[in-house]
């Protein structure tokens, strides 16, 4: 399976997308165990029926879950940096998460994970969102020279995705949002003079 990131899937329709969206706000806020084709139906004002048009199968459904969303964080990064993104940008988009207005990311991720426990289809679609993650993650580690693109990618992906846990809107640890993002700023920069230094030894 592979995703089509180089348009916003034209083929979708704005009725497909208000499902989705409907869906997405299910999982969001009220957990995903509430998350059903009927649940989905009945919040987008259709019958059963109606919705099984649009999405025959449960499978169908999460498949476009998993679509939108790594099509809503593909198309917002590329019109925020209008290219290829460094790792600085990244990190700090990631971060910064200017998709919190769109989709409650903070709220939404944590029970995606938790869905992969109990879908087998949702553990493997996520799987490969968070490997087109790690694989361009990897690519600029590479691309910068850095002596283990693989773990170094591994530590980056299991560092900011733990954000969306420990820092995120009324976590604990909100208000360190900041000192953490100035902190891993460092990081990164702590991370290129190792590599540049395990180059020249």
């Amino acid at each position: 399976m592979s995703y089509d990131m180089s348009n916003n899937n034209q083929s979708i329709t704005e009725r497909k997308i208000q499902i989705i969206q409907n869906a997405v706000d299910i999982i969001a806020h009220q957990g995903y165990s509430q998350l059903s084709m009927r649940a989905v139906a009945r919040k987008s004002e259709l019958k059963l029926g109606a919705l099984q048009y649009h999405y025959p199968k449960w499978e169908n459904l999460l498949k476009a879950i998993a679509d939108y969303i790594i099509q809503v964080y593909y198309l917002d990064a590329k019109q925020e940096y209008k290219g290829s993104m460094n790792l600085e940008e990244i990190l700090i988009f990631i971060l910064d998460d200017p998709l919190k207005h769109t989709i409650p990311t903070d709220k939404l991720f944590p029970q995606l994970w938790a869905m992969t426990q109990v879908e087998p289809i949702m553990k493997n679609l996520m799987n490969e969102i968070y490997e087109m993650y790690f694989n361009e993650l990897k690519k600029l580690l590479e691309k910068g020279g850095a002596v283990k693109p693989r773990i170094q990618a591994l530590v980056l992906m299991s560092f900011l995705e733990g954000t969306t846990l420990f820092i995120s809107k009324d976590s604990k640890w909100e208000n360190d949002a900041d000192k953490v993002k100035e902190f891993a700023l460092d990081y990164i920069k702590n991370m290129n003079n190792f590599n540049k230094e395990k180059r020249n030894d």
